[in-house]
């Protein structure tokens, strides 16, 4: 167990500091250094988690994997993000299934929405509408329902998406509906306009 934890956070710090050298990197222009950075903080950051669910490092880990999909897009192209978008999605699958919707709900959603961003991005409209019917099913669940915070951003980033999938569907009033539904979320309120959001570069602030 000793071990175990100290492994658990040597891992963390590493993945953290490997986020503040890709930050640094990418801020000089140097895109594939931070690309690299990264991917090294993903994977030590992947460990830490699977070893002690520390939520710090969750929330490292999610950031690191939006950074990653972000830079592999700009460096490649939307396909290539779109592939390392489903592999992070399938390690939230697995920590949902192992601890459950109130541990790991959020995290699951964020991965979620982003996943359908990129899907749009990639032109592929159909597997961006299951990542968000996923997404919504888990809205009305009890175990999430329970434990969502208020705002949920998550809950309206998932929202976000789908108003944009809506409009580029030829469903402009289903879309000003469902920005009324991503307010709502934030417990905010307003007009709303169906023109597409400013994307979320990497979708999530550092």
């Amino acid at each position: 167990m000793v071990r175990d934890e100290s492994i658990h956070q040597l891992a963390g710090r590493l993945g953290e500091a490997l986020i503040l050298r890709g930050r640094d990197e990418e801020r000089d222009g140097r895109v594939r250094a931070a690309r690299d950075s990264y991917a090294d903080a993903a994977r030590h950051l992947e460990q830490a988690v699977l070893l002690a669910g520390d939520a710090a490092d969750a929330d490292r880990l999610a950031r690191a994997h939006d950074h990653l999909v972000h830079l592999i897009g700009i460096l490649e192209d939307p396909a290539g993000g779109l592939e390392h978008a489903r592999t992070s999605l399938d390690l939230w699958r697995r920590l949902v299934a192992l601890d459950g919707l109130a541990v790991w709900g959020r995290r699951f959603l964020h991965a979620l929405s982003v996943l359908a961003q990129i899907a749009l991005d990639a032109d592929a409209p159909e597997e961006a509408d299951c990542y968000l019917t996923e997404a919504g099913k888990f809205f009305a669940t009890p175990e999430y329902a329970e434990t969502a915070p208020m705002p949920d951003r998550e809950a309206a980033a998932v929202h976000r998406v789908r108003a944009i999938w809506l409009r580029r569907t030829g469903r402009p009033q289903e879309a000003l509906e469902t920005c009324g539904r991503a307010l709502d979320s934030l417990g905010a309120s307003g007009d709303t306009d169906t023109a597409d959001p400013a994307p979320r570069p990497g979708t999530a602030e550092m």
